[in-house]
């Protein structure tokens, strides 16, 4: 999208949203004040270039592969003045006018309820792509930096929490009203007015992040900050084996193995399941399974579900489905027990799945939903710390900040393996 246009501030605004969802911005009019503001506002998933960036200088060729450039502060700034501002005292007045935004950024809001966080890592997920692409306009607000896996340390403290000053923390991403019947009755994450950080709220693809004092988890003693950054999708997992009622003796069937599908198979082992099948199409991530503890796999690279579960000579009194396919969760219904449950982790966006509802209703079935990691924090941490669920073995690439979109390419597509995706910061 290009435009050339002298505006207002009010008009500003509106433009911003506008065109905050990937977005490549010429702006070549408004003046270097109008100009910092609109790069604050279109930081997430756009490109700016000001009347101090020539587009002449290569711009093409230099992005022609970048579907999405996300840019959040000091280091984006100097990148871009280094290929296109020839003055070596603009390049730093461009350097210190990011610095000034991120430090700004990252502090708006700073009450006394709140800290301030040094984020360390953060981790790429699926459901960025559907921020990024636009496909989850119910739970995102534009603009807004990603990312809601993550762990780091807190550098500002209130008075009331000045024990977490200088601590090895994740936090609860979830900030709900603490009022309303689902938030009194201990399910908060159906709050009606929940915001989330990464979603609804600036999240941790970012140097700093402001999260709530009494969210915060400080890291169990050993546990390092690359492995803790996978506790929410860890409790995630946790919530859903919990919601599913896995227990001694149960057989299971964890249907996908990503992250959330390896995750929740190890869940299941620690929470006493005789039996655990991973089931994936993927020969390299099922020999990762095994390795992390599954009894057994399915390859459904080879034949269905319902054969490989025949070819095994196996039954599972529940299915798990974390891989987001709606043919998956068809499958599930049909091949986990009579009196059976399906646990529901995947998501799947707006698309439909083919089910025939009196094969639940006829066969007595309980199909469990699970969302966000509920009343699962300190479980999933301790999970980690003492080596229940190991999270390093799914990071299959680290990326730092700055190369953020190569990063996004590498987790989408699944390059050279890939299964988990971190930032370092």
């Amino acid at each position: 999208a290009g435009f050339d246009l002298r505006v207002e501030s009010k008009i500003l605004e509106e433009m911003a949203l506008l065109f905050s969802r990937g977005r490549l911005v010429f702006n070549r009019s408004l003046n270097a004040d109008l100009n910092m503001r609109v790069f604050e506002a279109l930081s997430c998933g756009s490109l700016l270039l000001t009347d101090r960036l020539p587009a002449e200088a290569g711009l093409e060729e230099l992005f022609a592969d970048r579907k999405h450039l996300v840019l959040y502060g000091e280091d984006d700034l100097e990148e871009l003045a280094r290929y296109y501002v020839e003055n070596e005292a603009e390049r730093e007045q461009i350097a210190a006018e990011g610095r000034r935004l991120a430090l700004e950024r990252h502090t708006y809001g700073h009450r006394a309820d709140q800290v301030l966080v040094r984020v360390r890592y953060s981790a790429c997920c699926a459901t960025d792509f559907d921020l990024i692409d636009g496909t989850m306009p119910d739970q995102a607000r534009y603009p807004i930096i990603l990312g809601h896996e993550w762990s780091g340390e807190v550098v500002e403290a209130p008075p009331g929490y000045a024990h977490l000053a200088g601590k090895a923390v994740v936090a609860d991403n979830l900030v709900t009203c603490g009022i309303c019947p689902a938030c009194v009755g201990g399910r908060p994450n159906l709050c009606r007015k929940m915001e989330e950080l990464g979603f609804s709220l600036n999240g941790a693809h970012a140097e700093y992040l402001v999260t709530l004092a009494r969210s915060v988890r400080v890291l169990p003693s050993g546990l390092s900050l690359k492995a803790a950054a996978l506790a929410e999708p860890v409790g995630v997992a946790l919530y859903g084996a919990r919601r599913a009622r896995i227990g001694p003796g149960d057989r299971v069937v964890v249907l996908g193995a990503g992250p959330i599908g390896l995750f929740t198979m190890q869940v299941c082992r620690a929470a006493g399941a005789a039996e655990v099948w991973q089931a994936d199409l993927r020969a390299e991530r099922l020999d990762l399974a095994r390795r992390l503890g599954a009894t057994g796999i399915l390859d459904l690279s080879k034949m269905s579900l319902a054969e490989a579960l025949g070819s095994a000579n196996a039954e599972a009194d529940v299915v798990m489905e974390c891989s987001g396919n709606p043919k998956a969760l068809s499958q599930a219904i049909k091949v986990v027990r009579p009196g059976g449950r399906v646990g529901v982790i995947g998501y799947y966006g707006d698309e439909l799945a083919e089910i025939r509802p009196s094969d639940i209703m006829m066969r007595d079935l309980e199909v469990l939903g699970a969302v966000c990691p509920t009343g699962t924090w300190d479980a999933a941490l301790h999970l980690i710390a003492d080596g229940r669920v190991n999270t390093e073995a799914v990071i299959t690439h680290t990326f730092p900040l700055e190369r953020f979109a190569e990063a996004y390419e590498v987790a989408r597509h699944g390059t050279g393996g890939a299964i988990k995706v971190m930032l370092e910061i």
